[in-house]
């Protein structure tokens, strides 16, 4: 899959692609000019997140089994976990409701459980009904 992400984004929007994802490159004979008056530390000053909604205390929860692949890496900015006595980890972070974290949640599938904020776990359940009727 090729991606041209000038066509989808301005100048102006920073982006990062995920390393892992990259099957292939292709070195092309075009010229890159650096942006000098680029400030990257003045850019990701608080996070790299640009909320556009209102902000949320976000707790999820997920099962003893999944504790350490949960607990190995920072999957949201300024996160914060925790172990119930059980074994389950819960995470802990900020954000809007934007659809790529409500995406993320529902990619964990039967493996989290939205405990904050009501709304999330609303919408998470809301859309898994529809999608039950779906079958």
């Amino acid at each position: 899959m090729n991606i041209d992400l000038s066509e989808q984004l301005s100048e102006k929007t920073l982006t990062t692609l995920a390393l892992h994802r990259v099957k292939a490159v292709r070195l092309l004979d075009e010229k890159f000019d650096y942006p000098y008056e680029l400030d990257l530390k003045n850019e990701f000053k608080s996070n790299s997140f640009n909320f556009a909604d209102e902000v949320h205390n976000i707790r999820l929860k997920f099962p003893a089994r999944t504790r350490e692949y949960i607990l190995e890496r920072e999957w949201y900015p300024n996160q914060t976990s925790k172990v119930q006595k059980d074994g389950s980890p819960i995470l802990e972070f900020e954000s809007d409701l934007n659809l790529i974290v409500q995406g993320w949640i529902r990619g964990f599938g039967p493996d989290v459980e939205v405990l904050e904020p009501l709304v999330l776990r609303k919408k998470i359940i809301e859309d898994l009904k529809t999608n039950l009727n779906q079958y």
